[in-house]
Order: structure tokens, then sequence, then C-alpha cells
């Protein structure tokens, strides 16, 4: 491939591009984020623009007010998305609106977060498009959400909750304890892949029994067969019902797809052992909130810890459910670390170095299945 192309950055606003210039010559790397902020800011919902989205400039609020300024603003942004070639969003879930009409010539757009489900949010449409997707699926700081989740783990075995409560009121209860071993107890990890298989390893080191799924897998496998590091036994995702029997704390690892929304709901958690708890770091969208509150109150789930909501882009989390004493909820930092922005960006130059060699890209999306 000798020919140039126009490598448009389209978010991910903390994210330092410069290893993107050293890349190869022929790719002429071109910056569009800030000059795109405008409309990102008009184009997705209010609770996910003060979360995601830098607060506006002086400068960028006077070209906003001023009609000629803003009319060339707007041009200088459709001439930056209709001569890309290529386009990269270092940011979860931030495409210009109508990205395929408006990028006629895009052959390769990467999401740097894990799933590809964030690109039907906001009025984007960019799954739409005739040109290749590929995600950061496996390379997006798995091993920082694995701690997250056995931290869960260790906050609902040990009672932690509690030391919160103690604290606020100046004193101890030490009979409201409910410490237990971790050692012995079952993880449960729904969606076997690149987060869940750091999940399994690191709760294999606590002697935690791991019990798997995964949805390309047609028959458990047990022991050295699953072929995994520290998974007892793996199963198909259509025993989801035995994972859910035999675990006391369950992992959801999976995408967000057709098939697994609300793959969580009052059937489903009819079937946790009694009092196990739930953990989720996947996406808001596998668990039906209403159906947990229910399950959390009648003590069926006996806690949840969740780094995400169902339709977070669109709101705050519900604040009944945030309420309950016994979820834990964060701002879908699980995969934050200190070298997060970093294997990203390793993964993306890696490839695009694939595409201009003509290799095959890892982790294209399949439509029909949904990641």
């Amino acid at each position: 491939m000798a020919e140039q192309l126009t490598l448009l950055v389209l978010s991910g606003f903390n994210t330092d591009i410069a290893p993107l210039h050293r890349v190869d010559p022929r790719v002429a790397v071109v910056d569009g984020r800030q000059k795109l902020l405008p409309e990102y800011r008009r184009s997705y919902p209010p609770a996910w623009v003060s979360r995601a989205l830098p607060p506006p400039t002086e400068a960028e609020l006077r070209t906003e007010r001023d009609p000629t300024a803003a009319a060339s603003a707007a041009a200088e942004r459709e001439a930056l998305l209709r001569e890309a070639d290529l386009a990269v969003s270092f940011a979860m879930a931030i495409f210009p609106p109508d990205l395929p009409r408006r990028a006629p010539r895009l052959r390769w757009l990467h999401a740097a977060s894990a799933g590809p489900d964030r690109l039907k949010e906001g009025q984007g449409r960019a799954l739409e498009g005739s040109y290749v997707i590929t995600t950061g699926r496996g390379y997006v700081n798995p091993l920082p959400i694995a701690e997250y989740i056995l931290a869960g783990v260790f906050y609902f075995a040990k009672s932690l909750a509690q030391a919160h409560g103690d604290k606020e009121r100046g004193a101890f209860d030490s009979r409201a304890y409910r410490s237990q071993s971790v050692a012995g107890k079952t993880m449960g990890i729904v969606g076997l892949g690149g987060i869940g298989r750091q999940v399994a390893r690191l709760a294999h080191g606590v002697e935690m029994e791991v019990v798997a799924t995964r949805y390309s897998v047609s028959r458990r496998l047990e022991g050295a067969a699953t072929g995994e590091e520290g998974v007892d036994l793996l199963l198909p995702a259509s025993d989801l019902p035995e994972l859910l029997a035999r675990s006391h704390f369950v992992a959801l690892c999976a995408p967000w797809t057709d098939d697994t929304h609300h793959l969580m709901r009052d059937e489903t958690l009819a079937l946790m052992r009694p009092g196990a708890f739930l953990i989720n770091a996947a996406r808001g969208e596998l668990v039906d909130e209403e159906a947990l509150q229910r399950a959390l109150r009648s003590s069926r789930v006996g806690g949840a810890m969740l780094d995400v909501y169902d339709r977070e882009l669109e709101r705050p989390p519900d604040p009944e459910l945030w309420s309950l004493p016994n979820v834990l909820m964060t701002p879908h930092v699980a995969g934050r670390s200190e070298g997060a922005g970093q294997l990203a960006m390793e993964f993306y130059c890696r490839q695009l170095r694939r595409f201009l060699s003509g290799q095959p890209l890892e982790n294209v999306v399949d439509q029909q299945r949904g990641y």
C-alpha cells in the first residue's frame, strides 16, 4: 500500500497521539478532537457530556456565538470527515453524528473501547457504515478490570460495607460483620473473554473454584480440557443456569448484544445461589435494574457491585438502586490505571501497521454477533 492516507482522530481528549505520527510516513494524522467537540456536546445527552467531555473553552464559546465563525467551523468539520480514510476514537461512545454519510472515504474505524455496542449510542450511527470496524476488546486494560472484580469479592466477603456504616456512626457493631473466607468459594464468570480470563486467573490465585461460560463453546469442558488458566469448568452460554446455581460470586464480563440485553432479570436472578453477590464491570444493559432491586431487597441476591448501569450515557444512576445498603456503584472506572492509555495506543499502532501491510486486523466486529 503506497498511497497516502488520512487518519482522523475523533476523540480521546487526554490521549497523547504523538505515537501515531511515528507509525508510517504514508499516514497523515489529523487531530480533529477539539474541532468536533461542539458537535459532541450537542449530540450526546447532558449526563454523558458532563462525564466524558472537557468543559468548553472561552474561545470555543465565542466561536459558537458568532454566526460567521460558527459556520466556518462547521465547514471545517465537514472537510475533516469528508477527507478521512481512517478514523480512531480513544474515548468510549464519542463519534460525530451521521458518520457514514459524512465520511464517504472512510475504510476503517477503530473504537478503543472493549465493545462496539456504544457505537449505537447518540446520533453517530457508526455501526451502519460500509467500512471495517474494530475494537480494543481484550486489550483495554483487562487486568485492572479483573482486579476491580476481585476487589468486589473481598468487599462483600469481608463485610467492608459495615465498616463504612460504623465510621459514619462513630461506633463499632462487631456482631453485624458477616465475614467469610474467599478460598473454596465459587466464582462464576459470565463471558470468558479477555477480561474474564484475567478474572479466572486472579480468582484461582486466591483458591476459588472458577466456573465460566463462553458463547463459542458447544459442550462442557472440565479441568485441563478447558485450555484456560484457572478455569475449572467451562460451559456453553446456554448453561448459564448451572453457573448461577453454583456461584457464590457472579462476574458479568460479556458484551452487550441483543442476546445479552437484560440477561440478569427476574428469571435468571432467581436461579442464583441464595445470598450470592453480583459484580458487573461489563455493561449496565446486561441487568434489568428493577428486577435486581427486587432480588436485593428480598436478599435473594446478597449484594451488587456495579461499575456500570443501564442507559448510563443518558442519565444518572437510579437513585433507588444506588441507595440500597447492599449496593456499591462506581462511575465506569474499573479499567482505569496509570497505563490504560498507553495500552490502547500500542494496540492501535499495531493494528495500523497490520492494515498498512495488508494483514488481517484483530477484533473485527461481526455485525451479526454484535461484537
